[in-house]
């Protein structure tokens, strides 16, 4: 005789994010520390390069275009996570703590 095994009943140990929203509430903020440590030292990189141009308007063009390039990404970071936050109030997930 062969015996059926519903999976239904399993439930996650607890901790363990089950659904989509508690991966994105765990993930957002480690990502955009990560995306922030990353473009801050992108920044600095780029402000170094402009340091040691010694006037050379090629490198000083290259070094603005990383400092201007970090800038950007980190508004774009800041935006995304912004719009997850409201967008999750919106539909009335809380887990966001936005507000």
């Amino acid at each position: 005789m062969i015996s059926v095994i519903h999976a239904t009943s399993v439930k996650p140990p607890p901790g363990v994010p089950s659904t989509i929203g508690e991966i994105v509430t765990r993930a957002l903020p480690v990502i955009a520390a990560v995306a922030g440590v990353v473009l801050f030292g992108l920044f600095i990189y780029g402000g170094f390069a402009w340091l040691t141009s010694a006037g050379d308007a090629n490198k000083v063009k290259s070094a603005q275009g990383i400092m201007v390039n970090a800038i950007i990404g980190i508004v774009i970071i800041f935006a995304s996570v912004l719009l997850v936050r409201v967008f999750g109030h919106i539909i009335g997930y809380e887990g966001l703590g936005i507000f």
